[in-house]
């Protein structure tokens, strides 16, 4: 996949989240402390979960700072 093509994927995905969806996905799988009884399975399934939440908040933050350089 190129560049240009990921670049517009990014950026169809990031016009589509809403708040109110990244508010939802916060509420599902909050940031959070492993505790001392976690399996290190368990540390790096809700590492990756975050990870997803992190990137998609990227997007967001890219339409904005993309939308602002156009005005």
């Amino acid at each position: 996949m190129d560049t240009a093509n990921i670049d517009s994927l990014k950026r169809a995905i990031g016009s589509r989240l809403t708040p109110e969806m990244m508010e939802a996905l916060d509420c599902f799988f909050p940031e959070r402390t492993p505790e001392l009884t976690d399996s290190i399975d368990q540390i790096r399934y809700a590492a990756g979960q975050r990870s997803v939440i992190r990137f998609l908040r990227g997007l967001i933050d890219g339409e904005e700072q993309e939308t602002t350089r156009t005005r």
